[in-house]
């Protein structure tokens, strides 16, 4: 795990280690993009398990794509 650091950067104010030493729980990443990717790549079941379901027919291709 990165620790950079935040706050001040060579004189200037900056977070720039922020974004490296805080990370999402599963649950807080899902509730950030789990759906869009789902979406992204053509899973819009109700259910999650559908999603699942469905993600794990999705190509390769879709999925990189998806997440551009």
């Amino acid at each position: 795990m990165s620790d950079l650091g935040g706050g001040i950067d060579l004189g200037e104010p900056s977070n720039y280690g922020t974004q490296f030493t805080n990370y999402y729980t599963i649950s807080q990443s899902y509730n950030v993009s789990g759906q869009n990717i789902f979406l992204a790549i053509g899973c819009n079941q109700t259910t999650l398990a559908a999603q699942l379901a469905c993600a794990r027919t999705a190509s390769t291709g879709v999925a990189i794509n998806a997440l551009r």
